[in-house]
């Protein structure tokens, strides 16, 4: 059976999963700090040997590309890449949004992930759940907080999956359901990794989507 190994760098924590054979076997969120880089590899070999399985078990590996935090992704991406050379396997990039959007099982049900960005600002996508799949509505953004619920305010009241929001701001989207979540879940990286292995990337093709560059404005509207 597939041995896939789930990873978030983005936003801010780390969120490592396992999945095998259609179902996740662990799931762990750890607050590194500073020294996420370095703990990074050794954290990774302490998991897979509490399930008696060596970095050689590994068949795929899943890691968000973005968006997120710039240090973050960096980290994440190069040792999730440099690790599947080393093992010689195969990289499924994960949109950090859609991962989130997955949280929310319910057909015919439109959702909107996000995450924070810089002051005022997010990381923003529109999702329709269609069964187990979902469709994308609005591909990732980088928007203020006010103009991305301002969209959400002429849909039909759906699922907002993401970090906290100022009160004045989400008052006028009240008839939204609010999810907080600040990072996605483990099992679903690894989950949707497993599932998107036949399209699985060479590791030195797998690029970062930050969706904007540092100290710049946004590049356009939601």
């Amino acid at each position: 059976m597939n041995l896939t190994l789930g990873m978030d760098t983005s936003c801010g924590n780390t969120v490592l999963g396992l999945a095998e054979g259609g179902r996740p076997i662990f799931e762990g969120q750890y607050d590194l700090g500073r020294t996420q880089a370095a703990q990074l590899p050794r954290l990774v070999r302490q998991i897979l040997q509490t399930f008696q399985r060596p970095l050689e078990s590994l068949e795929t590996l899943a890691v968000t590309v973005g968006p997120g935090a710039y240090t973050g992704l960096r980290i994440g991406v190069a040792y999730g890449t440099a690790l599947a050379d080393a093992l010689g396997i195969r990289v499924v990039p994960l949109c950090t949004l859609e991962v989130l959007a997955e949280e929310i099982p319910f057909p015919d049900t439109t959702v909107a992930s996000f995450l924070k960005a810089r002051k005022g600002h997010l990381y923003g996508a529109l999702y329709r759940r269609e069964d187990k799949c979902l469709s994308i509505l609005t591909p990732p953004r980088f928007v203020s907080e006010q103009e991305f619920l301002e969209t959400l305010k002429d849909l039909p009241p759906g699922f907002l999956v993401g970090p906290h929001l100022e009160d004045e701001i989400f008052a006028r989207n009240f008839s939204w359901r609010h999810l907080r979540r600040t990072c996605p879940r483990g099992s679903l990286l690894a989950l949707r990794g497993e599932e998107a292995a036949p399209r699985a990337l060479n590791p030195s093709e797998v690029r970062i989507d930050y969706l904007r560059e540092p100290d710049f404005g946004p590049k356009g509207c939601f």
